[in-house]
């Protein structure tokens, strides 16, 4: 999640924008303190209280068993929804209020604990699958402790001033993505509201997953082809080419031949697809050009990848390699391919593999 939109709750301001949300929310209340350790956390009612803006790189350690929802409604009976909610299977507790959108239209906040066997995921969608919400925007983010900073420099925008501050506790409860989970490393932002030495207010929000974010590797394995298939691809650049010309020829070659031209700089770059069968007229047909290649999907058997930069074996969600291969292959030849991956949570993914 990328911090663009500001969130106000009940004078905390928070920046935060949720991952695939159609609404930036502001959420209601503050977390059940029984499942963290806020040891850390006091009251004194001496001194004055100041907020500071805080923003720190942490490990999720746990999930807290309740979220924070905003869904918008036209239904304005609250005790009604509650009243529903409350009464799902895994819903121990509800807390909401109402804030109007326009004349026709409210937001629903809610914060709602859960039973410890609950599946949030499965009880979030049975919320918003109420008739309250149908075709509305909505969202939410749960609760997770997280490993405290320590020490950390605070900044008071209003006064323009900085301060060094311990934090004793050594988790704090933060809201983060549906989608984050233990052991992630994540980015939280939001306020932390001082009187003295002593934490009065604290709202921390995740700005960003580091450990969700996808990433891109490339490794290289020499795997022999188990079958070839039909397709066949190629490119090709040419300083200069007639495109309707080819275009027409091609379709003479094959009816179902696809065939598309990008301008680069001083040149034209060209793909196509069509089959295997046609590769001998399609050659003929592109003779004049000197750079091209032709390349026909073969399959291999691969289950896992070693990233070097990861310095790990990662699993693929297939037991079988599919790629591109240069024509002239038997079933049986060992090729050398290059592999593009997708990476999440260690969870690897081919987006593309061709013949070095």
């Amino acid at each position: 999640m990328e911090q663009e939109t500001i969130l106000k709750i009940g004078g905390i301001a928070i920046v935060v924008v949720m991952a695939f949300s159609m609404l930036a929310a502001a959420f209601l209340y503050a977390p059940d303190p029984s499942d963290a350790d806020n040891s850390g956390i006091n009251t004194n009612p001496i001194v004055n209280n100041f907020e500071y803006n805080i923003s720190f790189e942490s490990n999720v350690i746990k999930e807290l068993n309740s979220f924070r929802m905003v869904a918008s409604t036209s239904n304005l009976n609250k005790s009604e929804i509650d009243n529903v909610i409350s009464k799902m299977d895994m819903v121990t507790k509800v807390g909401s209020e109402f804030r109007k959108v326009d004349d026709s239209t409210w937001n629903y906040f809610a914060e709602i604990t859960l039973k410890k066997s609950a599946n949030l995921a499965d009880v979030l969608n049975e919320i918003f699958a109420l008739d309250y919400f149908t075709g509305t925007e909505k969202t939410a983010m749960k609760y997770m402790t997280l490993a405290s900073p320590g020490e950390l420099i605070l900044y008071n925008q209003e006064l323009d001033i900085n301060r060094n501050f311990t934090f004793e506790a050594t988790v704090l409860p933060a809201l983060v993505s549906i989608e984050t989970v233990p052991g992630d490393t994540i980015i939280v932002g939001g306020t932390v509201t001082l009187r003295g030495m002593d934490i009065t207010g604290l709202e921390l929000i995740e700005s960003k997953n580091i450990s969700g974010a996808t990433q891109s590797f490339s490794v290289e394995e020499t795997l022999p082809i188990i079958s070839l298939g039909s397709e066949l691809l190629f490119e090709g650049v040419a300083e200069e080419i007639d495109q309707n010309y080819y275009q027409d020829r091609i379709k003479l070659i094959d009816e179902n031949a696809q065939l598309y031209f990008v301008p680069d700089e001083n040149n034209t770059r060209f793909a196509g697809q069509s089959s295997v069968i046609h590769s001998g007229e399609l050659m003929s047909l592109f003779s004049e050009i000197s750079t091209l290649a032709f390349y026909q999907d073969a399959e291999f058997e691969l289950s896992s990848v070693f990233v070097n930069d990861l310095n790990k074996e990662l699993p693929l969600n297939t037991n079988t390699l599919t790629a591109q291969v240069r024509l002239g292959h038997a079933v049986g030849d060992e090729v050398n391919l290059a592999i593009n991956l997708s990476v999440q949570r260690d969870n690897a993914q081919v987006m593309q593999a061709i013949e070095n």
